[in-house]
């Protein structure tokens, strides 16, 4: 196996584990790749996590799209690694969120209310993580609050952080339930109910 070979092969793991940095608009700033595949530098950024090199991840995208048997040199798909490597920022966004910004996300203010908050039929979109095939469906999340609560727009904003990642159904609703339990203070139960259609 080559040494470009090698990383390549890296670069896809990191992406299924979340730890893929991706620079959608245009190549990182960086040594040449040829000088980092001989001499076996790793690019890392602020967090010490390493980065694959825009012009790399269009490599595999083109390389998954020959291995169709489709012509990469044909009009309609000269464009598509780019596009595709771009729609990841968004089909993945959510791991840019960490504990701390999920703690923001569900800023909290007092409101005396023991009565149910429930946001129902919310649309989310997601990947599963074992096909990378899309998934979609209607979201209900509800939670029985003390003297807090968090705007309803928090609840959709939640899911989209949880769904926008590499995942299964299930584990969507329990690190909803699980956000609300620990960010809410003094909040009595929360649940997360997910009906979705699967391609895979």
């Amino acid at each position: 196996m080559s040494r470009q070979q090698n990383i390549t092969e890296v670069g896809a793991t990191r992406l299924a584990e979340g730890r893929l940095n991706i620079e959608p608009t245009g190549p990182v700033p960086s040594p040449a790749l040829e000088d980092i595949f001989k001499e076996g530098k790793k690019m890392t950024d602020g967090a010490g996590r390493e980065i694959i090199p825009h012009h790399d991840l269009i490599r595999c995208v083109e390389s998954l799209i020959t291995s169709t048997g489709d012509d990469m040199r044909r009009e309609g798909l000269r464009e598509t690694p780019e596009r595709v490597i771009a729609s990841y920022a968004t089909l993945y966004g959510g791991y840019k969120f960490d504990a701390a910004q999920i703690a923001k996300l569900l800023k909290n203010f007092e409101e005396k209310s023991d009565e149910m908050v429930l946001l129902s039929h919310c649309e989310f979109y997601s990947v599963c993580e074992h096909h990378m095939q899309p998934f979609f469906g209607k979201a209900h999340i509800a939670y029985l609050p003390d003297e807090k609560v968090v705007g309803v727009s928090k609840l959709a904003r939640l899911l989209e952080v949880f769904a926008r990642r590499l995942q299964i159904q299930e584990r969507i609703g329990t690190q909803i339930v699980e956000a609300l339990m620990q960010h809410i203070p003094g909040i009595k139960g929360a649940a997360c109910i997910l009906q979705a259609k699967h391609f895979c």
